[in-house]
């Protein structure tokens, strides 16, 4: 299920990205048409894009029981939970919540609002070539995951817990355990940290959404780590002075000499 709903957001994001740049074309303003505090607004410009993305970004952060992620995810979880890995479960549930809240963020940095540069304002929905693979891996991102329900959940469990295609993928592989019992403490779980991440997101990007030239609400909370975070803990920097910065000197060295 990861492929579909992480290849929805992949293509969506293009989708965006190819709405803005339009946008920049019209109004031949100089930005980033990948960063999202160059957007907002786009819901009502490109609407199979939000609502396809929409379909992804909600399947990535597990919203519970209708988007196949929660499916994905809660297997994950049962399974640490039911073998006892407690610390693997702890991180997966700390994960699940920052990706909750990430989702939100770049929802409603990109759709909501209003839009916060002209080329956002001036951006249009991309033709059907590129409208249509989201439709149907928004499709699968919501249906897939019912294909490997614990046959011991309730209702859903007896309606599509036993199903061939299950049966023939357990069976293809190496090695196949005997399963684990049903229980609903990790999907309690599961189900607290997604919704919590998704409204997080939502109270600090979704509800009062950002404007023109504000900054991101998280420089005031975090300071220096902030910058530390955005920079990508400057591994890029340091690749670019340990290794690049030296294969340039050497290759010009030794080919104009």
């Amino acid at each position: 299920t990861h492929a579909f709903f992480k290849a929805l957001l992949f293509m969506g994001s293009g989708s965006i990205i190819h709405g803005v740049e339009h946008g920049m074309h019209h109004t031949h303003e100089k930005l980033d048409p990948q960063d999202m505090f160059n957007m907002g607004g786009l819901a009502k410009r490109m609407p199979i894009t939000f609502r396809t993305f929409l379909i992804g970004g909600l399947s990535l952060a597990g919203f519970p029981f209708v988007t196949a992620g929660f499916w994905s995810k809660d297997e994950i979880l049962a399974d640490a939970f039911a073998h006892g890995h407690w610390w693997v479960f702890v991180t997966l549930l700390l994960s699940a919540f920052l990706t909750a809240f990430y989702t939100m963020r770049q929802i409603s940095l990109t759709f909501l609002g209003e839009p916060r540069t002209e080329s956002a304002k001036h951006a249009h929905e991309s033709t059907w070539t590129m409208t249509f693979p989201l439709v149907v891996l928004s499709v699968f991102a919501i249906f897939a995951g019912f294909v490997g329900v614990h046959q011991d959940f309730p209702v859903l469990g007896k309606m599509l817990g036993k199903n061939p295609f299950e049966h023939f993928v357990i069976y293809s592989l190496p090695n196949h355990g005997s399963g684990f019992v049903f229980t609903w403490t990790p999907v309690m779980l599961s189900v607290v940290v997604g919704l919590s991440g998704l409204f997080l997101g939502w109270l600090v990007y979704g509800r009062n959404s950002l404007k023109v030239g504000q900054q991101d609400p998280l420089i005031k909370w975090f300071g220096p780590l902030y910058k530390l975070l955005s920079n990508k803990y400057y591994i890029d920097e340091l690749y670019d002075l340990v290794f690049v910065r030296p294969a340039k000197w050497l290759s010009e060295t030794v080919s104009f000499r």
